[in-house]
């Protein structure tokens, strides 16, 4: 009886560890348009990947003098491409997101990045 007892125990705590979902540390972030531009698409992927994620924003607009959060599943670093209503391109490479942090893009940072 005890035997059993232990195999019913056993099974249960495998049963309940594959339910579990797996610990990530996990992460928010919120871009600040303080610029005069607006924000059409925001990417955001990790560093060691090869391609870009899908656009954050997806149809909407990060408006000038506006902000939005963002989760990640997890803490790491990152490459973020942002893309104004010009279409000029801001890439920042290797940013570190973890917890809860904050991006507030100013108009000279925003030129500075996007080359001009």
């Amino acid at each position: 009886m005890k035997r059993i007892g232990i195999l019913l125990l056993l099974a249960t705590l495998g049963l309940t560890a594959g339910l579990r979902p797996p610990l990530f540390s996990q992460a928010t972030f919120t871009i600040q348009n303080d610029s005069d531009w607006d924000i059409y698409y925001i990417y955001i992927s990790k560093s060691t990947d090869d391609y870009w994620g899908d656009d954050l924003l997806r149809d909407q607009i990060l408006y000038s003098k506006t902000s939005r959060a963002f989760s990640l599943r997890e803490a790491g670093d990152y490459d973020i491409k942002l893309v104004d209503e010009d279409k000029d391109e801001c890439v920042m490479f290797r940013q570190r997101i973890e917890g809860q942090g904050k991006w507030v893009i100013k108009n000279d940072e925003l030129l500075e990045c996007m080359g001009f």
